[in-house]
């Protein structure tokens, strides 16, 4: 073997790169140490080099450039799922193989209002809603409704406050982040006003039934390449402090 030879033989296969989907969603200090940590692990398991953050790089040209920028084939860990089909196929996303995680062709498809009814049948809705999966589900999670407008989102909240408290969730939040749970119609109407209208109308906002001292499990499954793991766990409370702020994150 020459050594030209031996030394393409030693080059990794392919990159993996972390990309921002949405710079100003998920994309905090910590959350792009956090992901650019798991990269590494996922270049180590797969014999990849790790190439750090695609950046600017991310366009419609990565596809035809990615060999010869990253060398071999790119896998991406991207900040959040993809809503844009177009824009995975740009970038030169084909399948599981490409990426982990997901890719989707509406964006509530990724967010919490997939898993809950809308408040009646002529509800505003996003193009692809689906009028039977929350119907469907609804054995399975919280009482409660997706809506897209502030009428339909009080209305809503109206009907569950028949039954008790209301946790007011929007939709793209981790974390437990930005939610408020509402006792009284006053209290309800004051949390949705907060609300930016435009986030509504383009994503929605959950209302379920509140849970006191809930205890949360987590359970799900990741495909690398060939290993597949399943996984499950209980949701734990946590608390961060910054410069003397303290913020609780609750069960999502």
């Amino acid at each position: 073997m020459t050594a030209a030879a031996a030394s393409l033989q030693s080059l990794p296969f392919g990159s993996v790169v972390t990309w921002d989907v949405e710079p100003g969603a998920y994309c905090s200090a910590h959350e792009r140490e956090t992901r650019a940590h798991f990269a590494r692990r996922l270049a180590t398991l797969k014999g990849y080099a790790y190439a750090g953050d695609c950046g600017g790089r991310a366009g419609p040209s990565l596809r035809a450039d990615a060999p010869r920028t990253y060398g071999g084939h790119v896998y991406f860990v991207p900040s959040s799922t993809v809503t844009n089909p177009v824009r995975a196929r740009a970038m030169g996303i084909a399948g599981a193989d490409d990426l982990f995680g997901g890719v989707v062709e509406f964006a509530f498809v990724a967010t919490k209002a997939i898993t809950h009814p809308l408040p009646d049948a002529g509800a505003a809705r996003p193009a692809g809603w689906s009028t039977h999966l929350g119907h469907a589900v609804a054995g399975a999670v919280l009482a409660g409704f997706s809506a897209f407008s502030p009428d339909e989102a009080r209305r809503a909240g109206r009907r569950l406050l028949e039954a008790g408290a209301v946790r007011v969730k929007p939709v793209r939040a981790t974390g437990g982040r930005g939610q408020t749970v509402a006792h009284d119609t006053a209290e309800l109407d004051r949390q949705l006003d907060a609300l930016d209208a435009g986030e509504l109308a383009a994503h929605g906002v959950v209302l379920e039934e509140n849970l006191r001292d809930p205890d949360t499990f987590s359970v799900g499954q990741v495909v690398v390449d060939e290993l597949t793991v399943s996984y499950h766990g209980r949701q734990r409370m946590t608390r961060a402090t910054t410069r003397g702020s303290r913020s609780t994150a609750v069960p999502t």
